[in-house]
């Protein structure tokens, strides 16, 4: 039987403190309160880093040039 479906989740309160988002999937950010999106609906970083502490982006695509995204 599969684990009912967790709509919202405490970080600190599970002892989560890393989160790993894999490439192949579609994008949604919706669930990162506070992230400020470009019109296109990307975060806003500065070579992966956002503005929320701790939280950084890696191999997404022009995440610093044309082939950020592709794995060889």
């Amino acid at each position: 039987m599969a684990a009912p479906l967790r709509e919202s989740l405490d970080l600190k309160q599970e002892g989560i403190s890393t989160v790993i988002w894999c490439t192949g999937f579609t994008a949604d950010f919706s669930w990162i309160h506070g992230l400020e999106l470009t019109s296109r609906g990307a975060p806003v970083h500065t070579n992966g880093a956002s503005s929320i502490p701790g939280l950084y982006f890696n191999g997404s695509l022009w995440l610093r040039n044309r082939a950020s995204g592709s794995i060889h």
